[in-house]
C-alpha cells in the first residue's frame, strides 16, 4: 500500500501542468476526494501555492527575456543604421531579427512604389520564393496593402483562409499564421511580414505586440537615417559649390593673371632659347587652367562628372 507521502507525490506529479498552466483549485479538489487527512491537504495546499507562484514567476521571467531580446534587436538595428549602413544592407538584418524572435518560418519586407498598384519585395527569406526579392508584385489582394491602408499591424491565423488576402495566399499557399506590421508610424516606409506554416501555432498577442513595436522602431530609425543621408548630400553639394566658387573667383583669376604677365614678358625677351623655355612653362600653366576648369565643372555638376 502506498504511503501518504508517495500518494501525495504521485498526485502532485499527475496534476502539475507546467506547459498548459497550473490550476491550484484542481489540485485541491483531487486531494479532497482522495481520502487524505486535513494535515495532508494543508501540505498539498502549501506545495501547490509555492508551485503556482514559481510558475507565475517563470512566465514573467520568460516574458521579460523576450522583451529584452526584442530591445536588443532594436538597439542593434539603430547602431548599424547610425554607423552608416545603407537601407538595402540593413533590411535583411531587420527581417532576420523579426523572424528569429517570433519563431517564424518565413519573412518579407515590402515597400510601396510610385505606382500604388505595385509593391516591391525589398527583402525575403525562409520558405518564401527567394526569386521574389527585388521583384514587383501586385498590391491587390495583398497583406501589405491592407497594412498600408490601415497603417496598423494585422494578425492572421490562416492567411490562405482570409478572403481579403487572396493575392498573398496565391503567392505563398504553404503559409498559415501571419503577422504584418508597418515600418514606421506617421511615415510608413514599408511592411514587415513574418509567417509560420500551416502546421505551426498562431502568433500570440504578446508576440504580435512586440513585432509591431519592433517594426515601428525600425521604420523610424530608417526614416532618421534617410533624412541624415539627404542632409549629408545637401552639405556635400554645398561644399562642392563653395570650392568651385573659390577656385573660379580666386585661383583661376590669379593663374590667368600670371599667364598673361608671362606672355607679355616673352615678347620682350631677347634670348630665343629663354623665350622658348618660358613658353613651354606657359603652355603647362594653360594645361593646368584647363584641368581646373574641368574640375570646377565636375564640382558644380557632380552627376555629369
Amino acid at each position: 500500500m502506498l504511503t501518504t507521502r508517495n500518494r501525495l507525490r504521485d498526485l502532485l506529479v499527475a496534476t502539475q501542468q507546467v506547459a498548459s498552466g497550473f490550476d491550484l483549485e484542481d489540485v485541491l479538489q483531487h486531494v479532497a476526494g482522495a481520502g487524505f487527512s486535513a494535515a495532508d491537504q494543508e501540505l498539498v495546499q502549501a506545495l501547490a501555492s509555492a508551485a503556482e507562484k514559481a510558475l507565475k514567476n517563470a512566465r514573467l521571467f520568460a516574458a521579460e527575456q523576450r522583451r529584452q531580446a526584442w530591445q536588443s534587436a532594436m538597439t542593434n538595428v539603430t547602431t548599424l543604421l547610425l554607423a552608416g549602413q545603407d537601407r538595402q544592407t540593413i533590411l535583411p538584418t531587420v527581417l532576420g531579427h523579426a523572424m528569429r524572435l517570433s519563431g517564424a518560418a518565413a519573412g518579407a519586407i515590402t515597400a510601396p512604389t510610385e505606382d500604388p498598384a505595385w509593391l516591391r519585395v525589398a527583402a525575403g527569406t525562409g520558405v518564401l520564393d527567394p526569386g521574389l526579392v527585388g521583384e514587383f508584385i501586385s498590391a491587390q489582394g495583398s497583406i501589405s496593402q491592407l497594412v498600408l491602408t490601415g497603417s496598423a499591424a494585422l494578425a492572421f491565423d490562416d492567411v490562405t483562409a482570409d478572403p481579403r488576402t487572396w493575392g498573398s495566399a496565391a503567392r505563398a499557399p504553404s503559409l498559415g499564421p501571419v503577422v504584418a506590421a508597418p515600418l514606421g508610424a506617421e511615415t510608413v516606409a514599408g511592411v514587415l511580414l513574418v509567417a509560420r506554416t500551416k502546421q505551426e501555432p498562431s502568433f500570440r498577442f504578446p508576440d504580435v505586440e512586440m513585432i509591431a513595436a519592433f517594426a515601428e522602431h525600425a521604420g523610424l530609425v530608417l526614416a532618421m537615417a534617410e533624412a541624415r543621408r539627404k542632409r549629408e548630400l545637401v552639405r556635400l553639394v554645398e561644399d562642392r559649390e563653395r570650392i568651385a566658387a573659390h577656385l573660379s573667383e580666386h585661383a583661376m583669376q590669379a593663374l590667368l593673371r600670371i599667364s598673361t604677365t608671362v606672355h607679355g614678358l616673352i615678347t620682350r625677351m631677347r634670348s630665343p632659347d629663354d623665350a622658348q623655355r618660358l613658353t613651354k612653362q606657359v603652355d603647362r600653366l594653360d594645361a593646368v587652367l584647363c584641368e581646373m576648369r574641368r574640375a570646377i565643372f565636375g564640382l558644380q555638376h557632380p552627376s555629369s562628372g
